[in-house]
């Protein structure tokens, strides 16, 4: 299956595909983002424009995209730091993969290509990301990764009366 599998830059043409899959993302693991399904499923179809058009024209969030036969399955965030004292640092976020193609090793291609984006910053020698305890396979694919656990905070995220734990991890390139 790897060989059908694309990693692109997100354009402004996959707008509606990357609105579809982020939606679907918060809200089959609403415990792995800050943002709610409730908040982003109001938005407006300009606003999926202008927020796509915003990843677009800033420089320091690119976001990739995991396609199989034209359809986007996956997807994974940096953000580089703009203050000064934290511009060696990268962040890792929005990474997601359907439920249907995971166990495919998508997700490894795309921790592959968006640490290879990382690599090319000038100046970047840490790469860090929250994850829930409970998504083990995350836990797992991150650690083969070089990733190590620095921390843990408890009872980090609240979706209405439940609340979910946060993994802190870093790698040093």
């Amino acid at each position: 299956m790897n060989q059908a599998i694309t990693i692109k830059k997100l354009t402004l043409a996959m707008w509606e595909q990357y609105k579809k899959l982020r939606l679907q993302a918060l809200a089959t693991e609403p415990q792995a983002f800050g943002a709610s399904y409730e908040k982003e499923s109001t938005m407006t179809d300009d606003e999926w424009k202008e927020k796509v058009t915003g990843f677009l024209t800033d420089n320091r969030s690119p976001l990739l995209l995991a396609i199989y036969n034209d359809q986007l399955v996956g997807m994974i965030q940096a953000s580089f730091e703009s203050n000064e004292k934290f511009r060696h640092i990268a962040h890792l976020f929005s990474f997601y993969i359907n439920p249907v193609y995971r166990g495919k090793h998508i997700g490894k291609l795309l921790l592959t290509a968006i640490l290879a984006e990382i690599q090319k910053r000038r100046g970047i020698i840490k790469v860090k990301l929250n994850v829930n305890p409970n998504q083990e396979s995350a836990v797992h694919l991150y650690e083969s990764f070089g990733f190590n656990i620095t921390g843990k905070s408890e009872k980090e995220i609240r979706i209405g009366n439940s609340f979910y734990d946060q993994y802190y991890m870093e790698k040093f390139l």
